[in-house]
């Protein structure tokens, strides 16, 4: 792997179709596959004489040769048994399912059909909790599919939300309007941006935000 970036939720932006919840991590592989893992093959005149099968294997069957990406996903079993564990074997979170398309694939799927994976399955109603039950159970049945990696349904019902109805004579009272008491209550809560360090090509967003009550100590006057 050459480089590798993680993003959890989604730009503040109408046109990107992540969910909030989505974690993405963008891996970027070598060019050079010279530089990858080899596995060892095994073939019919595997137990040849080297002198015998060195035509076969200098030519179209080499003795080793290098993994695949779906290998490099999914891992692979040497002739003796031996598992070598791929990226999902080994980025396993629990109650996190994992998918593996390609970045722009991926976008292309989700802005098309609003599906993260390759294969979905959409079931329609008014009523959350029973929708919540069958995709639960359409998971269920999926992952007895035969060539099934993982299946999972999604969330619709079960969230944590913060609502904060905000009283609008009493802010009109005080010269404040809406933004003015959102703009408090996202600082308050979750921060706000207020510039952006620059270093070199590098940005970083400056995030300032209330300390939490639990962190404040009582004054102590000398």
């Amino acid at each position: 792997m050459l480089t590798v970036h993680g993003k959890i939720g989604r730009a503040e932006t109408a046109t990107d179709p992540a969910p909030l919840s989505m974690m993405e991590t963008v891996i970027q592989l070598k060019s050079n596959r010279a530089t990858w893992r080899k596995r060892p093959m095994t073939y019919f005149f595997s137990g040849w004489p080297r002198w015998f099968k060195a035509p076969f294997t200098h030519t179209f069957w080499p003795e080793r040769r290098t993994i695949t990406v779906a290998e490099l996903k999914f891992g692979w079993a040497d002739p003796d048994g031996t598992y070598h564990q791929g990226l999902n074997d080994v980025v396993k979170l629990p109650g996190v399912s994992n998918a593996w398309p390609y970045p722009i694939e991926n976008r292309l799927n989700m802005l098309s059909t609003g599906i993260k994976t390759p294969v979905g399955i959409k079931i329609m109603g008014d009523d959350l909790e029973t929708l919540g039950k069958l995709a639960e159970q359409a998971a269920l049945i999926a992952r007895t599919v035969p060539g099934t990696l993982s299946a999972y349904a999604e969330r619709t019902v079960g969230g944590y939300y913060l609502d904060i109805d905000i009283n609008r004579p009493e802010a009109v009272r005080y010269g404040l309007t809406v933004g003015d008491v959102q703009d408090v209550i996202q600082t308050a809560i979750g921060g706000m941006n207020v510039t952006t360090t620059v270093e070199g090509l590098k940005r970083f967003p400056l995030n300032i935000r209330y300390r939490p009550r639990t962190a404040r100590r009582p004054r102590q006057d000398a």
